[in-house]
């Protein structure tokens, strides 16, 4: 009998333009994509660890994520993992779901297909 070892897997998600319609940070104007806010909950229901993973800060961030709660959508981290940080603005995922990425389209439906397989 071998040693079962219990891992998530920890998806980042862009705020910016993934979870907003437009990315037009660092501005106070946006509006959320409730798409994007639907399948990231159907993503969470696998059991995935999620991190809000975004270059905002201070006021405009927290009243972006106490909104993003209000739609039910809660992250396990902000901007990092486990609280390993270290000095770079890069976090350790195994999936990065971001606006600026596949010429900013996200297909929502294949990385939840992905994850699932996982």
């Amino acid at each position: 009998m071998g040693i079962k070892i219990d891992y998530n897997v920890v998806v980042a998600i862009d705020l910016d333009g993934t979870l907003t319609k437009k990315d037009n940070f660092p501005s106070n104007d946006y509006e959320f994509n409730h798409t994007a806010i639907k399948w990231v909950k159907k993503i969470q229901s696998l059991g995935v660890i999620t991190i809000l993973w975004t270059c905002g800060n201070g006021i405009i961030l927290d009243k972006k994520i106490k909104e993003l709660e209000i739609y039910g959508l809660f992250f396990n981290y902000i901007n990092d993992y486990k609280n390993i940080r270290g000095t770079s603005r890069k976090i350790n995922a195994d999936i990065y779901i971001d606006d600026r990425a596949n010429d900013g389209i996200i297909r929502w439906k294949k990385i939840y297909n992905k994850i699932k397989k996982i």
